[in-house]
């Protein structure tokens, strides 16, 4: 088991290296499954003026801090939220939503969560 554990880095590189298209190309079809299926939790289409053109749908958290989450999930984070969902559907809408880009921009800007330039 020591011999493994001391190569397991240099066998998962070489795997990766050897791999890498096929491995990118699955996490893409699964990432955007997983985004069809929030998408359909929240019944295709923006919580506030129902636009429904998937491409500009984004899922929200209702209380802000969405950048940080994702930035602790890190490459996980369609999948995290998922399994939030699957597990506790009530409490996942209570804290997030779908809503279209527009939506979602006007959200930010009204609750102060855009950064707006000292130069302005």
């Amino acid at each position: 088991m020591r011999i493994f554990e001391s190569h397991r880095k240099e066998y998962f590189d070489k795997y990766w290296q050897s791999n890498k298209h096929g491995i990118m190309k699955q996490r893409v079809a699964r990432r955007t499954e997983t985004r069809r299926e929030i998408i359909k939790f929240f019944g295709e289409k923006c919580g506030v003026c129902g636009f429904n053109n998937v491409k500009a749908l984004q899922i929200d958290h209702k209380i802000g801090g969405g950048t940080k989450e994702m930035k602790q999930m890190k490459g996980e984070y369609f999948f995290r939220i998922y399994k939030k969902m699957l597990l506790d559907p009530k409490e996942f809408s209570k804290k997030y939503q779908l809503l279209c880009a527009n939506c979602n921009w006007l959200k930010r800007y009204k609750n102060n969560e855009v950064k707006v330039s000292k130069y302005k």
